[in-house]
């Protein structure tokens, strides 16, 4: 593989390496952010619950479903439904997950549907009521919905990130190969001034002494002179060599 070509390569992949990175780092950001935004909705929507539970385990007033496919469960600290916001829901909570949440207070969760392609959120806490029941027992809410804008928020910036790495690499790429051109123009020309035959008093002639390629060029002509000094020197021998077996 030529200099030039390893150039390209290398440069192209630690810029894209970098990218990759960097898309990496937001992509995850966003995602975690998103998350938290939700999960703080989805606690907002069951605390508010607790304003319109009466004495007799009952809801007066509206729940309001500002969230996609947003569904409320209420449960008396007897444990038993006192209101659903609608019939029937994806997600079935179950006495033992029930439990887990009275033990917990809130529990946070998600679950895959077959209706969607990201999971569905969840929040379940618990909360004394307007009349804590004298055996500690508490009223549980259980609240879901289905993030459909962040989600596709998310998605949309996944697409992003991948068609600008691919901008970004292709836009990298045709840099290095100009970058890498330039930097090699010096060795180039003195490749383009050596001689096709073997020539006395030949010497490269450096666009810059002093960078490395005329560094290099230096040393090749000292090396030159070095050798066109011993041939000089094997010529006065051997011209010498006739007259001195001549006196013997």
């Amino acid at each position: 593989m030529k200099i030039k070509h390893k150039i390209i390569l290398w440069f192209s992949s630690l810029v894209a390496g970098s990218l990759l990175l960097f898309s990496v780092y937001v992509y995850f950001t966003y995602s975690s952010l998103r998350q938290r935004a939700m999960d703080g909705w989805l606690e907002r929507k069951a605390r508010v619950t607790e304003q319109l539970i009466t004495k007799d385990d009952a809801v007066v007033g509206k729940i309001t479903t500002s969230l996609p496919e947003q569904v409320v469960f209420i449960y008396s600290p007897k444990d038993s439904l006192i209101f659903a916001s609608e019939v029937t829901n994806d997600f079935l909570a179950s006495q033992a997950f029930r439990k887990r949440v009275r033990d917990e207070r809130l529990v946070r969760f998600s679950y895959q549907t077959p209706h969607h392609k990201y999971p569905k959120d969840g929040m379940a806490l618990t909360y004394p009521g307007p009349w804590p029941s004298p055996s500690g027992q508490e009223y549980l809410v259980l609240v879901t919905a289905y993030d459909e804008d962040g989600y596709n928020r998310q998605s949309n910036l996944m697409d992003l990130l991948i068609l600008g790495d691919i901008f970004a690499i292709v836009v990298v790429g045709l840099l290095g190969y100009f970058f890498s051109r330039q930097a090699l123009k010096p060795l180039h020309r003195l490749i383009d001034q050596l001689p096709q035959e073997g020539s006395l008093g030949f010497r490269l002639q450096p666009e810059n002494p002093n960078d490395e390629v005329g560094v290099l060029a230096s040393a090749f002509n000292e090396l030159l002179q070095r050798q066109e000094k011993l041939v000089d020197n094997q010529r006065a021998f051997i011209s010498q060599l006739p007259t001195n077996y001549g006196r013997r």
